[in-house]
């Protein structure tokens, strides 16, 4: 139902990184494929990518959005580091 509102978001880890498990959660009414960044590395990140874009190109009733959830602690660390680095007349 593409009104509905609320979305039912996944967390899609090692043990669902198949098409197969990407179409049952999809049916199951999955709308949202979250990948955890601080877990995994760049290559099983990419195959979840890949499978749920490969799912969207079949799909024609749904489509399934992808959501990072970042490291958020780093981005805040090189930001401050970042912030040090200007000097403080500068802003």
């Amino acid at each position: 139902n593409p009104c509905r509102k609320t979305k039912t978001v996944c967390t899609i880890g090692p043990s669902c990184n198949t098409l197969d498990l990407i179409w049952k959660l999809a049916e199951a009414g999955m709308n949202v494929a979250s990948l955890n960044m601080s877990h995994g590395d760049r290559e099983s990140h990419q195959r979840i990518i890949d499978l749920v874009k490969e799912y969207n190109a079949q799909s024609k009733d749904n489509v399934i959005a992808i959501m990072l959830d970042t490291k958020v602690c780093l981005l805040l660390e090189d930001f401050t580091r970042s912030l040090e680095l200007i000097s403080p007349g500068a802003l």
